[in-house]
This record gives C-alpha cells, sequence and structure tokens, in this order.
C-alpha cells in the first residue's frame, strides 16, 4: 500500500490491481452489510485480506538497498502521513468547544489501532517497522538467495507469531482518554510490535514468491484451482478467521492456510482482469490511490451510512452500498487533490526528487521510441 519515494518508478500493473482488489475488500469489510452480523462474509474478507497487503508490500522489497536510504523513505511514505492526520485532527479537536488531551499525543506515539483515533492508520507504523526488520533480515548472507531458508524462516516467525498474538491479545496496559469522553483501552505492544513476526511472514512470503507475484497473469491453473479448492473447503469446514488488529488469529493451520489460498486467489483474479482494459485500468488507478483509500475510508463511509440510515431507515442494503461507493470514490477525489496541490502533496505523498532537464529529456525519448516500436 505503500509508495516508493524517490524518482518515480516503474508500476506493476498486476500488483496495482491486486491492491485495488485488496482496498475494495477493505473499505466493503467495514461496510454495514458484512459487519453488522459479522457471519460467512466477514470471515470470508477478514481470512486473508491484511494479509494480502503485507505480502504485496514484500513483492518489490530490495535487500540490496542501503538501510539508510530505506528508512528515509519508508518514513516519508508511512509515518509522514500518519502524523500529519493526526496532529491535523489534534488542531481540529482543539477548536472550543472540543479539548484534546495529553492522552491523545500518549496514544499517538503508542501507534496502534486501539490508541487512536481513525483506527485504520495502525497499519502505517506497523507496516513500517515490518518493512524495516525485513530488509535487515534479507541483509543475512545466510538467507540471501536461498529460498529454502527464507521459507524455514517464514514458518518459523508463524508458528512463534501466533501464540504471540494470542498473548497480547489479552494484554491491556493502560487505558487513554484520547478525547473528553472517549477512551480507548490499549491492546498490545507499541507499533503493533507484537504483530511484528506473523506480518513479516506474510511480507517475506511475498519477497519469496515476487517472481511469480510480479507477473499474476502467468499463474499456472493447477496452483490456482488448488488454492480455491483449499479456500472454499476450509471456509465450508470452520470458522476460523483472523484479524490482525483485533489480535485474532483463530488457528494456526487453518488461519494461515485461508490466508495463502485468498492471497494467491486475489494474485489470480489480477492477472485475469489485466486482460481487460477497462476493468485493469479502474482497479489499477486505485490500487495506486489504495492508501488515501485505507485512510479516509472508514470515517466517510460511516458518515455518509449515518446521514442515510438516519434519513432513508426502512431501505439498510441502499445506504449501505451508498457508503460504500462513497468509501471508496471520495478518498480518490482527495487523493487527486493532494496530487495536485504542493502543499498537500509535501504533507501526505512521498516526496519525489525533480528529474534534471537532461534525464526528463531522455525519458521524453524513451517513451517515444516505446510508442514508435509499438505503433
Amino acid at each position: 500500500m505503500d509508495s516508493a519515494a524517490a524518482a518515480p518508478p516503474q508500476r506493476n500493473a498486476g500488483i496495482d490491481i491486486a491492491r485495488g482488489l485488496g482496498i475494495l475488500l477493505v473499505v466493503f469489510g467495514h461496510n454495514w452489510i458484512v459487519q453488522h452480523d459479522a457471519g460467512e462474509m466477514y470471515r470470508l474478507i477478514f481470512s486473508f485480506h491484511m494479509p494480502l497487503f503485507f505480502f504485496l508490500s514484500g513483492v518489490f522489497l530490495s535487500p540490496d538497498k542501503d538501510f539508510g536510504q530505506m528508512l528515509r523513505q519508508r518514513a516519508d511514505s508511512l509515518l509522514k502521513p500518519y502524523f500529519v492526520i493526526l496532529l491535523a485532527l489534534a488542531l481540529r479537536y482543539s477548536i472550543p468547544p472540543h479539548a484534546v488531551t495529553a492522552d491523545y499525543f500518549i496514544g499517538m506515539l503508542y501507534a496502534t489501532g486501539q490508541s487512536i483515533l481513525w483506527i485504520p492508520l495502525w497499519f502505517l507504523p506497523s507496516l513500517f517497522v515490518v518493512q524495516l526488520a525485513a530488509h535487515a533480515l534479507l541483509q543475512a548472507p545466510q538467507l540471501r538467495g536461498n529460498k529454502r531458508r527464507l521459507l524455514l524462516l517464514i514458518l518459523g516467525l508463524l508458528g512463534a507469531g501466533v501464540p504471540l498474538m494470542h498473548v497480547f491479545g489479552g494484554f491491556h496496559p493502560m487505558t487513554l482518554e484520547i478525547l473528553p469522553g472517549v477512551e480507548r483501552q490499549l491492546m498490545g505492544l507499541p507499533w503493533s510490535l507484537d504483530l511484528l513476526p506473523v506480518n513479516l511472514a506474510y511480507l517475506l512470503a511475498g519477497c519469496l514468491c515476487a517472481e511469480y507475484a510480479r507477473r499474476p497473469e502467468r499463474l499456472a491453473a493447477f496452483p490456482v484451482w488448488l488454492a480455491a479448492g483449499i479456500f472454499l473447503l476450509l471456509h465450508a469446514a470452520f470458522n476460523d478467521t483472523l484479524n490482525m488488529n483485533g489480535r485474532l488469529y483463530d488457528s494456526l493451520l487453518v488461519s494461515s492456510l485461508e490466508a495463502f489460498s485468498g492471497i494467491c486467489l486475489t494474485l489470480a483474479l489480477a492477472g485475469y482482469l489485466s486482460r481487460h482494459r477497462r476493468s485493469a485500468t479502474i482497479l489499477a488507478y486505485l490500487g495506486e490511490a489504495s492508501l488515501f483509500i485505507f485512510i479516509f475510508h472508514a470515517i466517510i463511509q460511516g458518515q455518509i451510512t449515518g446521514i442515510l440510515q438516519h434519513r432513508l431507515p426502512q431501505w439498510p442494503w441502499l445506504w449501505a452500498w451508498l457508503g460504500f461507493l462513497g468509501g471508496v470514490a471520495v478518498p480518490v477525489l482527495l487523493h487527486e487533490v493532494c496530487r495536485r496541490s504542493r502543499l498537500l502533496s509535501l504533507l501526505l505523498l512521498p516526496y519525489r526528487r525533480k528529474q534534471p532537464f537532461s534525464g526528463r529529456i531522455a525519458a521524453s525519448a524513451r517513451g517515444r521510441s516505446i510508442q514508435s516500436s509499438g505503433s
């Protein structure tokens, strides 16, 4: 869900489509249709949608990049919007008759879903920590180019990390009153460090499978059908699911198989849709704007749903679907506004160094060359 922060990167259409599918599942997973009874649709979506984003973040992780450069880029693309938005909310709630408490800033620094006002923002510092940990691990010569050892490390991280999640699912170090009358009971360690092993396993799995994930349209039929069979059979036989922010991981074996098979099916669907220009363009665009959708969808969908629920109480499915559409469309509009505003882009988007004039000429020449060769 993050973006590289240096020169404009070459985007991968298949991965952007997968991100687009994933972010639609995130928005729909927080919709009334899914949430009001937390039934099978809830279990289907939550069984893999967050592991999917950690997996996709590992596909392009380069261990050859300097650690200092990696630190600066990830802080710029992930931590900057986290702190800018929470500080902006602090200013908003400092205007009388509201008041921001000291606990608000403690919660912001604690950086978990239970400690902040906008819960989905927990993902940004968590992904930051996981990416840095993965980069540090991949520096080890024992892991470089050794897929077998990397696979064993992934299995070990899952085996150790799931029990750790269960332990910290019941760990509540303090209660914060982040706004007057708004109390939050904390869960887990600061910056979701208790989730690090499990999330790291999925990100490293993305590194391990990068060769196949980058070209999802080339996935062979057998593993896709196998993944579909595993996913459907496990959901038919068990009620297990997972919820990273809620420290819920029902079964090490079942939930992990559901997550990996769901990821495989998403990549296969992305590969199929990449052959259909219109749907591919829309989903790839949503994938590119996925960070903004992730940050803003919950508050916007909730506001739209609340207003329509009050005015149209007899049509719950109508206001639920309109809330879903608004939860996708409005953040996309905000993303476009930020791209066109120098100040907002500086505050919320990854910093882009301007290409030297000679570099722009060379890029333009390459573009004309590609266009003429394809015509």
